[in-house]
């Protein structure tokens, strides 16, 4: 958590002083690997929730601290060149530092918060698609504990509070490459995830995954979670057409040179964190030669010591390995996993 004397940005663009003492926004998107909102543009569109605390001569505490009656949820949207909101609040009128602690997310949403005592903590519901247009992103900017004086003058100092935006979710990427350098075409046609690999097995083979759960924006902290047994499948249109069309497919070979296996800008599929360690099926379907083939295979995220199987803020490389009628994968995650 960022513990802050004041509160005031670098970006020039959002320098001009508030002199009616009014409390005004700025916000970045996450500095890391490409994912669904991805740039301050995307993040301006999306818009986001704030919960704010006034909390007197203190420091937010999630123990002691009140409900966040200063700020609940309220929607900050982007105009033309500046965060807004309304009705406008402003710094509290005093001669002493008066903290007001700020948290947000984003995407907003009307029905995302929990009403639940002094904690800030927004609903999340997983959306099981394989596009990441539909994919349900979820960001969050940790505690900002500020003040402003009347010492300090309102129309000497900005009194803008900066939310530098995080990942609260899991990114999984997928390549596929194959084994030997040269052989017969392969075309993909299909990959499934998460079905039962064996056409006799029970669901029980299925990994269940969370699908739905809480998140406290002051401990950046997931909880109450709802799980399932979705299922994805990546066929036609949404495979990189490279890989399906004759005269291209699957050529390369190396691990450097894998492809992409969707035709999605970003490559990613959206995931809930999970702590235990979970074994996800999965067939891929493609031509060899024109004869169709259908291996199956497990993808297992593995709970390191201490952290998470599936975790937030990371994003793991599936890469599928073709070799003749055969699939292997393997899985780049913990401390190869990318922050996002």
């Amino acid at each position: 958590m960022a513990t802050l004397a004041a509160c005031s940005g670098d970006n020039t663009d959002e320098q001009t002083p508030q002199a009616d003492g009014s409390i005004r926004f700025e916000a970045e998107a996450p500095l890391f690997t490409r994912s669904l909102i991805d740039t301050d543009a995307k993040l301006q569109s999306a818009g986001f929730g704030v919960f704010a605390y006034y909390t007197e001569d203190n420091l937010w505490n999630g123990a002691s601290s009140p409900i966040p009656d200063f700020m609940y949820n309220q929607q900050v949207t982007y105009t033309a060149t500046t965060w807004q909101y309304s009705p406008v609040k402003y710094w509290p009128n005093d001669d002493t530092k008066k903290y007001v602690s700020f948290f947000a997310y984003a995407p907003y949403s009307a029905t995302t918060a929990v009403n639940a005592s002094n904690q800030p903590l927004i609903s999340y519901t997983w959306t099981n698609t394989v596009d990441p247009s539909s994919q349900n992103d979820l960001l969050y900017a940790s505690q900002k504990d500020c003040y402003k004086t009347m010492a300090e003058g309102y129309g000497t100092v900005t009194g803008r509070v900066p939310f530098h935006f995080q990942h609260a979710l899991a990114a999984i990427e997928f390549k596929v490459r194959r084994k030997e350098a040269s052989g017969d075409q392969i075309l993909l046609q299909s990959l499934s995830l998460n079905a039962s690999a064996d056409a006799t097995a029970t669901s029980s083979s299925q990994a269940t995954l969370n699908t739905g759960g809480t998140f406290n924006l002051g401990t950046s902290a997931w909880a109450s979670f709802t799980t399932g047994n979705p299922t994805f499948t990546y066929s036609g249109t949404a495979l990189n057409t490279a890989l399906t069309a004759s005269g291209t497919g699957v050529t390369a070979y190396t691990n450097e040179d894998a492809h992409a296996l969707t035709s999605y800008t970003p490559n990613l599929l959206l995931l809930m964190p999970k702590e235990s360690t979970v074994t996800i099926p999965f067939t891929l379907s493609y031509t060899l030669g024109g004869t169709v083939k259908s291996p199956s295979g497990t993808i297992t995220f593995t709970q390191p010591t201490g952290g998470w199987a599936i975790e937030m803020g990371r994003k793991c490389t599936v890469v599928f390995i073709i070799d003749g009628g055969e699939v292997e994968s393997y899985l780049l995650r913990a401390k190869e996993a990318e922050q996002w």
